[in-house]
């Protein structure tokens, strides 16, 4: 896939640790909510990074320092510079018409569902958001949520917003009353891993949304792989229905920048 220069039209800081950034492509991308794109700055290397928002030939990706490279990021993109884009790449979520979904997040797992929810709502599909966080200085996009919901939960394990504990805790509260026909999540694996187990065991729908060692994006290093069932993240994922990631080590293990399998 050939990469697509952009111009870096403006740098937004969101919290502490995640800025967001709006580029201009030379061309559409085409992305779907749940996509990624392998993103290269110069004087780092290359990184995937899901897709917030695309409109036109503009895009918008919410980048969280964790790392050398998105610290590069950080401390040196700026307004006029140009990006490297490549992608996008891998399977987005399904797309629920009419019906009554809900999207659980946790941390910068909001990133892609809040581009889902805003194509949901294009679709009169009725979307209750579900997003948990560390504290209140670690959420975002609050406005541009209640915007795209029909309800809006959150929860901080401080409870310095919203309620106090776990964004699992809360959902499962609202779970079986809401009577959900659908539910999307992205965030840390062992929430997920919550999140998709009790939507399994009551027969609802559920997809998620995975964060796993991408090298290549196109399913050769291996690096992405769920055992023991061989699924590449990078290709038939990141976003993978909930039955079948309970077939494999999801919530358990993933593999690490040198392929070694490590806890969750």
């Amino acid at each position: 896939m050939l990469n697509i220069a952009g111009a870096v039209k403006e740098v937004k800081l969101e919290n502490y640790r995640i800025k967001s950034y709006s580029i201009e492509l030379e061309r559409k991308l085409c992305s779907k909510p749940g996509q990624y794109v392998m993103v290269w700055y110069p004087g780092t290397e290359e990184i995937p990074i899901s897709v917030a928002y695309e409109d036109g030939r503009t895009i918008r990706l919410i980048i969280a320092r964790v790392g050398e490279a998105t610290s590069y990021i950080h401390n040196h993109a700026k307004r006029g510079d140009y990006i490297s884009i490549r992608g996008p790449y891998g399977k987005g979520f399904t797309l629920i018409e009419g019906a009554k979904v809900a999207c659980v997040a946790g941390g910068y797992g909001i990133a892609p569902l809040y581009y889902l929810a805003k194509k949901l709502l294009e679709k009169g599909t009725n979307v209750h958001i579900f997003y948990g966080a560390k504290s209140k200085e670690d959420l975002i996009l609050l406005k541009e949520l209640r915007d795209v919901s029909g309800r809006l939960f959150i929860a901080t394990e401080d409870g310095t917003y919203g309620f106090k504990g776990l964004i699992t805790d809360l959902f499962k509260k609202h779970f079986s009353k809401e009577k959900y026909d659908y539910v999307y999540t992205c965030g840390p694996e062992k929430m997920m891993y919550k999140v998709v187990s009790l939507c399994v065991s009551h027969r609802v729908e559920v997809e998620a949304c995975l964060e796993r060692y991408i090298r290549c994006g196109v399913g050769l290093c291996g690096s992405c792989v769920l055992d023991p069932i061989g699924l590449r993240v990078c290709c038939e994922g990141p976003v993978i229905k909930g039955n079948i990631l309970l077939n494999s080590d999801f919530g358990q293990f993933k593999r690490d920048e040198f392929c070694r399998k490590i806890p969750v």
